[in-house]
C-alpha cells in the first residue's frame, strides 16, 4: 500500500510485463458480452423499466468503453521518464522518497524547507499545471481518468458517468477476484457481477441523464420517472429492513441513509441478477461446468456464495459507524443481505421458506 501511493509508477511497471503476456483482457471481454446480451434480455420483463428506458440502457451498455488493465501510455520509456525526478534536498528521508515520484521537475524545494512547506509547494505546483492543461487543451479522456487518483495497482473497478467508461484496473484482476483456470460460475460472480454492476451506473439517479456516449440529456417521461422512483423507494425501503436489528455497542441504532447509498444498491440488485442470467447463457454455449472437489453445493449455489464473498468483510462498530456516514455502499452484512434477498430465484436455489429473512414475500426486483 505504501509503494502504491508513494511511488505508483514505479511499483505499477512490473506487474504490466505479466499483464502483456496473459490472456485476461480477452477473457474480460468474453465475459462482457455475455453480460450485455443478458442485460437486454432481461430488462425485456421489468415491469417498471419502460420499453423507450430499456433501449437507451441497451445502448449505453452496449457502448461503454471498458478498459482493462490501465492506459497504455503509461508503460512507455518516455512517460515513465517524465514522472521520476530527482531527490531534492529534504532532511526526512520519507519527504524525499515521497517528493522523488510526485513532484516535477521544476520544482525546488529549500534544504530548510518544512514539512508543511514541502506539501504546500508540491501541491500548488503540479495539480494547477494539470488543470491548467486539462482547461485550455483537448482532453485524452482516458488518460485522464487512469492519471485522476487510478493506477493499475489499484483494487477496485470505477465507471465514469460523463465518459460511459468503465476501469477495470490490472489488480483487480487477480486473486480471489479473478482467478485463473475455475469454472465459470466462479469468474460471472466475481468479475461477471462487478461488470454488469458498473455498467447499470447508468441507470443510476445521476447516469439516467446520460446518454451512451456520455452525454446530459433528459428524454425520459414524466410516467417513466414516476415508476422509477417507484422501484428506488422499494429498494430504499428494503435496505432499511436490513438494518432493524442493527445496534451500535448494544445501545443505539446506527442511521442508515437508503438515498445516499441507492446508486450502488440499485447496480447489487441488478448487476447479480445479470450476471447469473449471462453465466446461464455462457452454459448454454459451452455446457455444464466441472464441480468443486468436496464441496456439496450446485452450480447456482456456488454463484452465489461466491458473490457473496466478493463483499464479505468483519466489521467492528466503529467502522460501521464511519462506513454508514462516508462511503455510499451498504456495510458488508446488509449489502450481502439486501443483494441476495432482492434476487427472485434465491428462495429456490437454497431451498429458503418463504417470508425468510433472505426469501421475503415482497422483492423489488
Amino acid at each position: 500500500m505504501l509503494c502504491s501511493t508513494l511511488i505508483p509508477d514505479a511499483f505499477d511497471e512490473k506487474p504490466v510485463y505479466f499483464w502483456r503476456c496473459n490472456q485476461r483482457p480477452l477473457q474480460v471481454k468474453s465475459l462482457l458480452g455475455y453480460v450485455q446480451d443478458s442485460i437486454a434480455s432481461r430488462t425485456a420483463g421489468f415491469e417498471w423499466m419502460s420499453s423507450s428506458i430499456r433501449k437507451q440502457l441497451v445502448a449505453a451498455t452496449r457502448g461503454v468503453n471498458v478498459q482493462v488493465g490501465g492506459f497504455d501510455g503509461f508503460w512507455t520509456n518516455e512517460y515513465f521518464s517524465e514522472s521520476s525526478v530527482k531527490i531534492s534536498s529534504v532532511d526526512c528521508p520519507d519527504v524525499q522518497l515521497y517528493l522523488a515520484f510526485t513532484c516535477p521537475r521544476t520544482v525546488e524545494i529549500p534544504e530548510n524547507a518544512s514539512y508543511l512547506e514541502t506539501f504546500m509547494i508540491n501541491y500548488l505546483s503540479e495539480p494547477s499545471g494539470d488543470l491548467h492543461a486539462v482547461l485550455n487543451n483537448p482532453v485524452d479522456r482516458l488518460e485522464l481518468l487512469w492519471t485522476s487518483g487510478l493506477s493499475p495497482s489499484t483494487v477496485n473497478a470505477f465507471y465514469s458517468h460523463e465518459y460511459n467508461i468503465a476501469l477495470f484496473p490490472l489488480a483487480y484482476l487477480q486473486g480471489a477476484f479473478f482467478p485463473r483456470d475455475v469454472p465459470g460460475y466462479l469468474k460471472f460472480s466475481s468479475i461477471g457481477e462487478t461488470l454488469a454492476h458498473e455498467m447499470l451506473h447508468w441507470l443510476d439517479p445521476k447516469g439516467h441523464a446520460i446518454d451512451a456516449k456520455g452525454n446530459k440529456y433528459q428524454s425520459w417521461r414524466e410516467s417513466e420517472t414516476t415508476r422509477y422512483d417507484a422501484f428506488s423507494t422499494c429498494l430504499s425501503t428494503h435496505y432499511v429492513d436490513t438494518f432493524k436489528n442493527v445496534t451500535l455497542k448494544g445501545t443505539f441504532y446506527p442511521n442508515y441513509d437508503p438515498w445516499f447509498a441507492l446508486p450502488e444498491n440499485l447496480c447489487d440488485v441488478l448487476g447479480l441478477d445479470f450476471a447469473m442470467a449471462a453465466y446461464r447463457r455462457w452454459v448454454d454455449d459451452h455446457g455444464r461446468d466441472v464441480m468443486l472437489p468436496g464441496i456439496d453445493f450446485e452450480a447456482d449455489q456456488i454463484f452465489l456464495i461466491n458473490a457473496a464473498q466478493m463483499s464479505c468483510t468483519v466489521l467492528d462498530d466503529w467502522w460501521l459507524a464511519y462506513l454508514l456516514e462516508t462511503d455510499e455502499h451498504t456495510p458488508a452484512s446488509q449489502r450481502i443481505n439486501g443483494q441476495m434477498s432482492n434476487l427472485a430465484e434465491f428462495g429456490k436455489i437454497f431451498n429458503c421458506p418463504a417470508d425468510s429473512p433472505l426469501n421475503p414475500k415482497s422483492k423489488c426486483t
